[in-house]
């Protein structure tokens, strides 16, 4: 049986072994050329298929084939063979060279040829490409883009497939890194006393232990460069979980996601000189009662404040959520407590906003640092839909839950406004008779104060009554407001009520008289700010 050793080589690859029977069955099915280029051991380079006496067939130029898969050059523009790093392409135009030259896809240097030329010619030295080039490339003035293809070309002149250069590359790389992280292992397990154990029982430990072996340091406090950084991120999947966790620059609790873990990766590997980066992140089914992972490039030591805010119109059966907690940076992460509700139940269902703040008191050796950043530090601000699941049951709940919510909100605001137009009617009643009644202190007026502030204290004590029972739960701040003008005003007629019993003066009245009228002023402009839309 005939032995298969040639190999033939296809557009951008090699393809074999084939026997000789083989590839002249290629040659009649259209697969191969005479003008393609084969090879097999002990031949010093790839050599044309028609100058092997042993194929038996006719001498044909190399772009002698073309003609028939010209595609979409014309026969006067699409006559040139390309030649690059020993990897033939054609029939090209003119055009066609010149673009892949600028693009940095072939060099100046490289070689063509066209029917009826005896050998290939440096592109360079033909006047019809260089008109079209480039002159700071053909200067050499202008460095070529050509980088990973030049070099997988490269690979390819020394016996490697261009089309399999990456691969082949990545694989080996892969394979380097997986080795290097085995090794390190071994010998992290070995200084730690992890496998002490084991090296009892074949009586080993205290042979390993005079060799004295020091620890490895922690990878968190390496330099460690952008380019390597930027290369273990992209190869962050494919590590299994052991090994992410001895060579990983932080300890990352279980339950990311793998997004999470790269941007939570991404901001510890940030240089501190291109500016502070915070990420935060939460662990997968910790939605009901959430605790946040923050990871920063800040420095050791750096106190952070986290507060967790409800969206408002979100949350279901709760009208507002906020808590807050303090937190310090230790190797680049930081753990805020579980986040949870009244009586240490699950959040209530809604969007909510995670803020991150640098606090505004730090050691001295951190505020050194922050001080002499490029720019200032942002809040850093996430959103998440916490309390469980965001389904339909949710939406249809939520409906029900914001409708109520609409009513009541209506409810309190008219009765609040009631009450606030009530207690400024009295004010200005008690206003209008004491500057009546008082320009004259006689026995007359003095008897029509009496009766006035008898029926002002009745009228006084049924709306201290409602204010003492009233409980609202959109308006805190505007009832307590409501509850401070009411005092004011019962104070300023009670300084009217001296002054009728000749125990005051009037600059005590007008001096309550213009904190009452401040203070009534506020009320109102909270009850338009905060009042429906």
């Amino acid at each position: 049986m005939e032995e298969k050793q040639w190999f033939l080589y296809v557009v951008d690859h090699h393809e074999g072994p084939f026997t000789i029977l083989e590839i002249k069955e290629l040659l009649n099915k259209g697969e191969a050329r005479t003008s393609s280029y084969v090879w097999k051991e002990g031949l010093p380079d790839w050599i044309v298929l028609s100058s092997v006496s042993e194929f038996d067939v006719e001498k044909t130029p190399i772009i002698a084939q073309a003609s028939l898969v010209q595609a979409d050059v014309s026969t006067s523009s699409g006559i040139w063979c390309l030649n690059s790093h020993k990897t033939y392409s054609g029939p090209h135009s003119i055009k066609t060279i010149v673009r892949k030259i600028n693009n940095g896809e072939v060099l100046p240097n490289d070689l063509v040829w066209k029917e009826g030329w005896t050998s290939f010619v440096e592109i360079k030295k033909i006047q019809e490409f260089a008109q079209l080039i480039d002159p700071e490339l053909l200067a050499g003035n202008k460095s070529s883009k050509k980088t990973k293809a030049s070099f997988s070309k490269t690979l390819s002149y020394y016996g490697v497939p261009t089309a399999q250069t990456k691969r082949w590359y990545q694989s080996r790389f892969l394979y380097f890194f997986i080795f290097c992280i085995f090794v390190g292992s071994i010998y992290y397990s070995f200084s730690t006393g992890k496998l002490d154990v084991v090296l009892e029982k074949i009586s080993l430990k205290e042979r390993v232990a005079t060799f004295k072996l020091p620890q490895l340091p922690q990878l968190s406090q390496l330099p460690i460069p952008t380019q390597v950084s930027e290369y273990f991120l992209k190869l962050l999947p494919y590590v299994p979980d052991f090994i992410k966790l001895r060579v990983l620059p932080i300890q990352l609790p279980s339950g990311l996601s793998d997004s999470d873990q790269k941007n939570l990766l991404e901001a510890a590997f940030t240089p501190l000189k291109n500016g502070a980066k915070t990420v935060s992140a939460m662990p997968l089914g910790e939605e009901k009662n959430p605790s946040f992972i923050i990871v920063s490039n800040l420095p050791e030591g750096t106190s952070l404040q986290v507060a967790l805010r409800g969206k408002k119109g979100t949350l279901l059966k709760a009208l507002k959520y906020e808590k807050a907690y303090n937190t310090e940076i230790i190797n680049k992460i930081s753990k805020t407590p579980r986040f949870i509700h009244e009586k240490n139940q699950p959040l209530p269902l809604g969007d909510y906003h995670l803020f991150v703040y640098v606090a505004p008191n730090q050691p001295p050796a951190v505020q050194s640092v922050l001080s002499k950043l490029p720019k200032k530090i942002t809040p850093q601000v996430e959103i998440y839909f916490l309390g469980g699941k965001k389904d339909t049951t949710y939406f249809s709940q939520l409906k029900e839950f914001n409708e109520v919510a609409r009513k009541r909100f209506l409810q309190e605001y008219s009765e609040l406004k009631q009450l606030s137009l009530t207690i400024e009617g009295m004010a200005n009643e008690s206003a209008t008779r004491f500057f009546s009644l008082s320009r004259m202190l006689n026995p007359k007026n003095k008897n029509e104060w009496e009766k006035y502030h008898l029926k002002y204290n009745k009228m006084s004590v049924q709306i201290q009554n409602v204010l003492e029972k009233k409980n609202v739960l959109d308006f805190p701040d505007i009832l307590a407001q409501i509850r401070g003008v009411f005092e004011l005003t019962k104070n300023i007629h009670q300084l009217q009520t001296n002054f009728m019993k000749k125990s005051g003066t009037t600059s005590e009245v007008q001096s309550a008289a213009s904190k009452l009228v401040q203070a009534m002023q506020d009320l109102k402009h909270e009850l338009v700010t905060k009042g429906p839309d």
